[in-house]
């Protein structure tokens, strides 16, 4: 089955789980509600996002495509469906502070820059992991009508499941250890590792892509030297060959 690749033309409408200041009248206090429904509609083109897996030079039906793993930031508007308290203002700005949805999806052999490319799950439909309460959802309904197609392997739907069930399981190890504690200080600190590894494996690519331009990879300097060779011979021969 064919899936259209994400690119800035896309759409992520989802509802979010998030703490809520209900107002019920006559009452005047707020009424606590800490999982309420929350909708979002953000465009994959919000300004707010990872600027690096962005990809403007990579391009489909002319709008820069997106990488696996690229998130949105400060997502609007993540209105609370419900009548709000004057104090969930306060609880508003909280939740958007942190508000965010990642393209978990992609296809590990198609890449752009060295990364897998964001795909759908099916068709144009794909899904986001978007921020909620109290972890991390695959709410995010994603609408992309790129034209740009692939097939996705078995595997990296596996692959995609795998790492939304890994990211919960550690904010859910993170808020189950005591605030304190020594646990959850190594806890942060392998967290901290594993992200720095991932950015270090992130440059090391990089590096190498420049070093591969600027220094000829041994298939590279065989077809230049086959070249050479081609166009002595047209030379020897009185531009005959």
């Amino acid at each position: 089955m064919s899936v259209r690749f994400y690119n800035t033309t896309g759409w992520v409408v989802g509802i979010d789980l998030h703490p809520f200041q209900m107002f019920v009248p006559p009452d005047p206090l707020p009424v606590p509600m800490p999982c309420f429904p929350h909708l979002v509609v953000v465009p994959l083109s919000w300004g707010f996002s990872a600027e690096k897996s962005k990809l403007k030079n990579v391009t489909a039906d002319g709008a820069p495509m997106l990488q696996k793993g690229h998130k949105l930031k400060l997502v609007p508007p993540h209105l609370g469906l419900g009548p709000p308290h004057p104090l969930e203002l306060l609880t508003w700005a909280g939740v958007m502070a942190g508000s965010k949805t990642t393209c978990v999806m992609g296809v590990a052999s198609v890449t752009g820059c060295g990364e897998p490319l964001a795909t759908c799950l099916a068709g144009f439909w794909g899904l986001n992991l978007d921020c909620a309460s109290p972890v991390n959802t695959p709410s995010g309904n994603v609408f992309n009508g790129n034209t740009v197609r692939t097939t996705p392997a078995l595997s990296d739907y596996v692959n995609a499941g795998m790492e939304v069930v890994l990211a919960n399981l550690e904010t859910f190890i993170e808020h189950c250890l005591p605030k304190g504690s020594k646990v959850l200080k190594w806890f942060k600190k392998y967290k901290d590792i594993k992200k720095k590894t991932k950015l270090a494996e992130q440059v090391l690519k990089y590096l190498l892509k420049q070093i591969n331009k600027t220094i000829p990879m041994p298939s590279d300097l065989e077809k230049k030297i086959d070249k050479a060779r081609e166009e002595l011979i047209r030379k020897l021969l009185g531009g005959h060959g």
